[in-house]
């Protein structure tokens, strides 16, 4: 890969990608902008961890820029490959472990189990009289608006934690490639799953999915290209634009709109979930 990164930097510096009209005009550029590609191909069927570095490192190469395209397609056929080359299958035991609410076999085993935890806190929330909708509101009588999501995630994570079997631990600002950090880090054993968290408010919950989730957080093969998008409902006066179409009136109409703006493979790698911490209606009198 090193070799490979070296010539792709001298060679693709100084030659477009390859079009018709390069083609047909200088046959010098023809073959230079052909070996470029196929030294980014090839970048792109080595399965470990020197080749992503590399393909990440030149995808912000400035000299190279005219690449991009080809270079961001090698580098997700790249980490396809890798990830299937080191899955490791779970053994009869660990899966009879896991049956047995113990840890979990896998990346997306352990992504089924926060979910289903996430969704016994949303549960929590909605059906007990203990008012924990409270903790994600501020306390101005004055004025009760949404807590910022650092403060909402900071409520969030102890009703998850003490969910989790021995063995998980949840930690806030969990840290993945390039300093980046996701609002939850869910590890066990070899495995690790982020959850990033948006209120509905965020302007930017329409693309969170494909623009922060799965390209920052999940490129760690110890998630396995998976991770959890969780929306904090606060009622439809507070959800943000939509691209088109009305806003979402209800949790489930914002999860089944959030989910139809993915693709297959988006929806393949990244849960969505929508938790509603609104208060209670006024019980009748």
């Amino acid at each position: 890969p090193a070799a490979i990164e070296f010539l792709t930097r001298e060679l693709g510096a100084q030659q477009n990608p390859l079009r018709y009209e390069a083609a047909v005009s200088s046959g010098w550029g023809w073959g230079n902008a052909l070996a470029v590609e196929d030294l980014i191909g090839k970048l792109g069927t080595i399965p470990d961890k020197s080749a992503s570095n590399t393909l990440a490192h030149l995808t912000e190469e400035p000299s190279v820029s005219r690449w991009g395209r080809h270079l961001h397609r090698a580098l997700e056929t790249q980490r396809v490959i890798r990830r299937d080359t080191e899955h490791a299958a779970p053994t009869p035991a660990e899966v009879i472990a896991a049956l047995h609410d113990g840890p979990p076999a896998n990346a997306s085993d352990l992504r089924e189990l926060v979910v289903d935890r996430l969704e016994q806190v949303s549960e929590q929330i909605r059906s007990t009289n203990a008012n924990l909708w409270r903790q994600f509101w501020t306390e101005d009588k004055q004025r009760n608006a949404p807590k910022d999501e650092n403060a909402c995630r900071d409520a969030l994570l102890p009703l998850l934690q003490h969910r989790l079997p021995d063995g998980c631990d949840a930690q806030p600002e969990g840290q993945y490639a390039k300093n980046r950090r996701a609002d939850i880090r869910i590890a066990s054993g070899k495995w690790n799953v982020p959850v990033e968290i948006k209120k509905n408010r965020h302007s930017q919950i329409w693309r969170t999915v494909r623009d922060q989730l799965l390209p920052r957080y999940t490129t760690d093969p110890a998630t396995e290209g998976l991770g959890i998008y969780l929306v904090l409902w606060f009622g439809p006066q507070h959800t943000a634009p939509v691209p088109e179409g009305p806003r979402p009136q209800t949790p489930d109409d914002l999860r089944d709109r959030l989910l139809e703006s993915l693709t297959h493979e988006e929806r393949r790698r990244a849960a969505v979930l929508v938790m509603d911490v609104t208060p209670p209606p006024p019980a009748a009198e």
